[in-house]
């Protein structure tokens, strides 16, 4: 008995219902995937601050710091890392200062750590590589005014941040510097031009959020749009010059605060 074949108008329409189930699958496994990508940087974020906390142990209750030099008077900006199995640490960065802590919280891989999934930018070049130092490894930027702070200097440790996703893959880089005590930053949190190559086309990473680690040690995705330019006050309630970014321009919700 001869075998029926499909018609023509049959394999349409199963090649029409799969195009259709794909239309619907292929954003759910995308979702799917930020949002595990979400997590992880979120998971990394509370493993650094484990990490913090072992470290101020260790270090009479003080933050790690930032130079290029031993020699510097202040920690610095930003800093290069150490080429990997260095004789000597060149630099004292707060990455390397955190590393075997971060081993400790992570049970051995500091590498993934201080990646975010998500992002995929290298910065200062291209390829993350620079001539004489490590490699760019890092996707979070430490709060400079908390460098070689003590803790307890925070007055609102729910609302000040620690680290931030810097939306690249870079050094040893800080964010929020003022540019004399208690100014406001020179480059505004999560504004878009930001201090290490945050531009729009990066800011999207998480759906246009990234996530913080506030100094009492809890991680929170944060909105972009919560610190527009236009939400960027100089009086909110705090010590005399700090600075910080108030939610919906009212000066009685401070959210977001970089000064201790």
């Amino acid at each position: 008995m001869k075998q029926r074949g499909f018609t023509l108008i049959e394999l349409l329409v199963v090649i029409a219902i799969i195009a259709i189930l794909a239309a619907i699958l292929f954003p759910v496994f995308a979702k799917a995937r930020q949002a595990a990508l979400a997590s992880g940087c979120q998971s990394n974020l509370k493993q650094i601050g484990t990490a913090v906390n072992m470290y101020t142990q260790d270090y009479e209750e003080t933050y790690p710091t930032n130079r290029s030099s031993a020699n510097l008077p202040a920690p610095s900006e930003q800093a290069f890392l150490s080429p990997p199995n260095a004789a000597a640490q060149l630099q004292l960065t707060f990455v390397e200062g955190l590393d075997k802590y971060i081993q400790k919280a992570s049970g051995g891989d500091s590498a993934s750590v201080w990646i975010c999934g998500a992002t995929k930018v290298k910065y200062p070049t291209a390829t993350g590589v620079i001539p004489g130092f490590g490699d760019s490894r890092v996707s979070y930027g430490m709060n400079f005014n908390m460098l070689e702070e003590t803790e307890g200097t925070a007055k609102f440790p729910a609302q000040t941040l620690l680290f931030r996703e810097l939306g690249i893959i870079g050094q040893s880089y800080t964010v929020g510097r003022p540019p004399s005590t208690g100014a406001k930053p020179t480059k505004a949190f999560l504004v878009d031009a930001d201090n290490w190559g945050l531009l729009q086309a990066q800011r999207t990473v998480h759906g246009n959020a990234s996530h913080i680690l506030f100094v009492d040690g809890h991680v929170e995705k944060v909105s972009h749009d919560l610190a527009r330019a236009q939400n960027l006050r100089n009086d909110c309630p705090a010590r005399v010059g700090a600075w910080a970014a108030c939610e919906n321009n009212d000066p009685q919700k401070p959210k977001i605060w970089y000064t201790p």
